[in-house]
């Protein structure tokens, strides 16, 4: 198939994805929404940054048709952590081997989220 993607500062890409075979494809009205960001902090449970950690965000509503559906980071040394051109819905955040509480995203909102995962819980 071929794919079309439409991309704009702050907003969501949209992409779709047409039979290679069709000489002309109407795509219909191509709608984009405005990116959200989820940015956050990983502390343990004194309080203390964690560097290194992978921090793992799926969309779990409305369902994606992405392969994979996770996007990923990396805590930096202050334990920091962003995802960007994030589209609305409702998502689940892990960090390391912990699965941490859900997230509603509402369209272009700047979503500020503390995480501090179980005690014991591993990389």
């Amino acid at each position: 198939p071929l794919r079309v993607e439409v991309k704009a500062p702050g907003y969501v890409p949209l992409v779709r994805e047409v039979a290679e075979e069709a000489r002309q494809a109407d795509l219909g009205d191509l709608a984009l929404v405005r990116a959200a960001t989820v940015r956050g902090v990983l502390v343990d449970a004194a309080g203390h940054s964690r560097a290194d950690i992978e921090v793992r965000l799926q969309q779990i509503e409305p369902r994606v048709r992405e392969k994979g559906g996770w996007k990923t980071a990396t805590t930096d040394a202050q334990g920091r952590f962003a995802f960007t051109e994030v589209s609305p819905g409702r998502y689940e955040l892990r960090a390391g081997d912990a699965a941490l509480p859900r997230l509603e995203v509402a369209e272009g909102a700047d979503v500020p989220v503390r995480l501090e995962p179980p005690a014991g819980a591993g990389r």
